[in-house]
């Protein structure tokens, strides 16, 4: 359901990630939820740890575009979809 509380939140993302899916808002945001990474094990048991790229890739078993803060701590995680949902190569402006 939605909620009115994060809607700032929801127009961002719409805006900034949506607009060019070709999908309604609606759409979009059911199709961004059944394609939602489940976080590998891998990374809460190297909690406080360093833990490779390589290491996350393989837990993953594909390419993902990390985001770090600071350049030391793990932010985000960025799995590329075609319009039909088959993972792909992340653009390299991403």
């Amino acid at each position: 359901t939605y909620n009115y509380q994060h809607s700032s939140f929801w127009r961002y993302e719409w805006s900034k990630h949506g607009t060019c899916s070709g999908m309604s808002p609606s759409e979009y945001f059911q199709t961004a939820l059944v394609y939602q990474l489940p976080t590998p094990s891998i990374v809460g048991e190297a909690y406080g740890q360093s833990l490779s790229k390589q290491d996350l890739q393989d837990a993953l078993g594909y390419d993902v575009v990390l985001r770090c803060a600071s350049s030391k701590y793990l932010q985000e995680v960025r799995a590329c979809l075609s319009l039909q949902g088959d993972q792909i190569d992340c653009p390299s402006s991403e």
